[in-house]
């Protein structure tokens, strides 16, 4: 009998657990990209709209955010779905351009890589198109370190809890 009060002890907990962290990696790669997408389109659509209007190399979303007239253009408000979620322009030209996350790296790239995140898999992706940008490729560097995380023992429990429920022990 008291065996069973430990396992339902451990059922409640890990039950617990996955509703605080309610967010799986899917949907955290999700909601990422999807503020890439709208960032890339209000930034294409400024330009159009404001034709003297010229990027930087790299600038910081708050920084541009605030001496560009990208807030005209943005449909809706960008909440990075973790703390690690910072955007920032980067740019070779007025045709050449893209937002990219700490995390996730840039919405088009022509490299993926896939990394534990804390409890979550997680998908970055890289463009070579840049290489050229030194500010770049520190953001590069940063995204990359995430390959060389190793997962505590509760967040793969938690990892392998939300991919498969039945089977986690």
């Amino acid at each position: 009998m008291n065996k069973n009060k430990y396992i339902i002890f451990i059922f409640m907990c890990l039950t617990f657990c996955t509703s605080v962290f309610a967010k799986t990696g899917k949907e955290i790669n999700a909601d990422c990209r999807k503020n890439l997408k709208a960032l890339n389109d209000a930034t294409l659509e400024m330009l159009k709209n404001n034709h003297d209007t010229i990027l930087p190399q790299w600038k910081d979303f708050d920084e541009f955010y605030k001496s560009s007239k990208l807030a005209n253009y943005l449909k809706e408000t960008i909440t990075p779905p973790t703390h690690d979620c910072r955007y920032n322009l980067v740019s070779k030209s007025q045709s050449n351009f893209q937002w990219c996350c700490e995390l996730h790296g840039v919405y088009n790239g022509d490299k993926i890589y896939t990394f534990k995140y804390h409890e979550h898999e997680i998908s970055g992706r890289t463009n070579s198109d840049f290489t050229s940008i030194k500010e770049y490729n520190e953001h590069v560097k940063t995204m990359l370190q995430w390959t060389e995380y190793r997962q505590s023992p509760i967040e793969m429990l938690k990892y392998n809890y939300s991919t498969n429920p039945i089977t986690t022990y």
